[in-house]
């Protein structure tokens, strides 16, 4: 039997992976000329994520500042990434990927907002967030807990500095300083019924 033959994965160019994220059914992410399928989001998540969409959305009224959905992309020019946050906050005006005609994509997001998932936590607070701290605009990074009333955020400071606060349980308010806004726990996981976190069995 002959060996088997390593292949290198097909690699695409950005304007590649724009016409065939345009036709796909599912949500793709792009890393360095890959692009990788994103897992689907479970009943809890997707909660979460409507539960902050409007909480931001009210709080923002009046304020140069919007939230936008996960159907939106940010591109990471520096890390040669395009990602789907669940919820991207932008002050101002948005600006659009030059690459990507059709407006699906922004540039300068002022605050991140992501859901934590077993499956993406540790991109979430690794690699993901090291691309998201090459973007000049990005002044809050937040993670949000789906298995507890828990949230983290990370303020950049003018010196360069990131520091983290911890928010936690139905009683807290996560504080907002970037955009000047406080949402109360409790608004964030309405009607949420926590799961525990999935267990590995070590055989």
């Amino acid at each position: 039997m002959s060996p088997a033959v390593a292949t290198t994965p097909k690699r695409y160019s950005i304007k590649e992976y724009l016409a065939r994220e345009e036709l796909a059914t599912d949500k793709h992410e792009y890393d360095n000329g890959e692009i990788l399928a994103m897992s689907g989001s479970t009943f809890v998540h997707s909660q979460i994520g409507i539960n902050l969409s409007r909480e931001t959305s009210t709080r923002l009224m009046g304020k140069p500042c919007q939230p936008l959905n996960s159907n939106i992309k940010v591109r990471l020019n520096a890390a040669g990434k395009y990602v789907y946050p669940d919820v991207t906050i932008f002050c101002g005006s948005p600006k659009f990927d030059l690459d990507d005609p059709n407006q699906t994509t922004i540039t300068n997001p002022s605050v991140i907002i992501e859901i934590l998932s077993q499956s993406t936590e540790l991109y979430d607070r690794g690699k993901k967030f090291e691309g998201y701290r090459t973007l000049p605009t990005l002044k809050e990074y937040v993670l949000v807990s789906q298995w507890e009333a828990s949230v983290e955020t990370f303020m950049r400071h003018e010196d360069g500095r990131w520091t983290i606060t911890s928010f936690s349980g139905m009683d807290s308010v996560l504080k907002l300083p970037s955009l000047d806004i406080e949402v109360p726990l409790n608004k964030i996981y309405l009607n949420v019924v926590f799961q525990p976190r999935k267990t590995t069995i070590e055989e």
